[in-house]
C-alpha cells in the first residue's frame, strides 16, 4: 500500500508501554476510504487483518465547526463493481463508531483510573488531523491539503478514557523518492525538481489508454501533436521536405507519448497552463487521483 509504512510499525511494535503488558498496541486506519471501489476496500481489509485490528475510515468534510455528524456503513461511500458512486452521506464520517469501540474497549480491559494514550502517526496529508475531528466532532485542531501543515503535537481529550495525538507528518526514509512521496500527497509539489520524472513514474505505474481518457484524448489528437511538435526534431526533417517524403513514426492507435511528450499534449488539450509546470503535475496527479477507479 502506497501510505503505509512498515518501517514505522516496526518501531512502534518495539517501544515500551506502561500498559498491555509492555507492548504498545497498533490499529491500521485505512483512510480516506471513499477514493477506492467498495469490494477492492473489502479485499484489503481482510488481507490487512491478518496483521493488525483494520479499522475502514472516511473523515468528515463537513464546513461546520461543531457537531459533526457521521454514518455507520462505509459501503454507501465506496464505489460499487460497475465503478458508479453509491448514493450515501460523502460529507459525514464514516469509520468513528467503530474505532471509538475499540478504543474504549482496549481501555476496559486495562481497568485504568487514566486514560489511554492514542496517537495518529502516518505520511503528511493522509487526514490524521481531519480523523480526529471527526472522532471529536468538532474542529478541535487545525487541518490543510498542503503537507506539512501539523508542525508539533497537540493532545485532544476524547472523553475520560481516551486522549488523543496528533502528530507531524513522518517520512522515516531520507532516500526515498521524490515522485513517490508527491503521488502521495507527501509532498509539496512546488518542491518537485523534475516534473517529468514523476510523469514518467506515472506513464509506468498506470497504462496511458486510462490517462488518455481521464483528460479526453483521442489517438488522432495524440498521434497528430506527436507529429505536429516533435517529429521534426527527433527524425532531423527539413521543413520544405514534401510531405509524402516524411516518415510516419506509427498509425496505430496505441501510440504512447514519453513523459516529456505526454505534457506538451496535455498542453494542447488544457491551454490555460504553461508546460513544464508544477501545476501541471497537481493536475494529472489529482486527475488520475480522483478518476483512476472509474474508467
Amino acid at each position: 500500500m502506497g501510505c503505509r509504512s512498515i518501517a514505522v510499525e516496526r518501531r512502534i511494535i518495539s517501544g515500551k508501554a506502561n500498559v498491555f503488558g509492555g507492548h504498545k498496541k497498533l490499529i491500521l486506519l485505512l483512510n480516506k476510504i471513499d477514493l477506492v471501489p467498495y469490494d477492492i476496500l473489502s479485499q484489503w481489509m481482510k488481507y490487512l487483518k491478518r496483521e493488525y485490528p483494520v479499522i475502514a475510515f472516511k473523515a468528515s468534510t463537513q464546513s461546520q465547526g461543531r457537531k459533526l455528524q457521521s454514518h455507520m456503513s462505509f459501503s454507501n461511500v465506496t464505489y460499487d463493481k460497475t465503478g458508479m458512486k453509491q448514493k450515501g452521506v460523502v460529507n459525514q464520517c464514516v469509520g468513528a463508531e467503530a474505532l471509538i469501540q475499540l478504543l474504549k474497549n482496549y481501555a476496559r480491559s486495562l481497568d485504568l483510573k487514566a486514560p489511554i494514550t492514542v496517537g495518529f502517526i502516518g505520511y503528511p496529508n493522509t487526514g490524521k488531523s481531519s480523523v480526529i475531528n471527526s472522532l471529536k466532532r468538532t474542529q478541535a485542531v487545525g487541518t490543510s491539503s498542503v503537507p506539512g501543515f501539523t508542525t508539533q503535537l497537540k493532545e485532544v481529550k476524547l472523553d475520560s478514557s481516551v486522549k488523543l495525538i496528533d502528530s507531524p507528518g513522518v517520512i522515516l526514509n531520507q532516500h526515498e523518492m521524490e515522485t513517490r512521496l508527491v503521488l502521495r500527497n507527501a509532498l509539496k509539489v512546488q518542491s518537485v525538481d523534475s516534473v517529468e520524472a514523476v510523469v514518467r513514474h506515472i506513464l509506468k505505474c498506470i497504462p496511458f489508454n486510462k490517462i488518455a481518457r481521464i483528460y479526453g484524448l483521442t489517438p488522432q489528437e495524440i498521434k497528430q501533436s506527436l507529429q505536429r511538435q516533435f517529429l521534426q526534431n527527433d527524425l532531423n526533417i527539413d521543413e520544405k521536405t514534401p510531405q509524402a517524403e516524411q516518415p510516419n513514426p506509427s498509425t496505430s492507435d496505441e501510440m504512447i507519448p514519453d513523459s516529456e511528450k505526454f505534457l506538451f499534449i496535455l498542453s494542447q488539450k488544457l491551454k490555460h497552463i504553461k508546460p513544464g509546470g508544477s501545476l501541471y503535475i497537481y493536475i494529472l496527479f489529482i486527475y488520475i487521483y480522483v478518476h483512476i477507479y472509474i474508467y
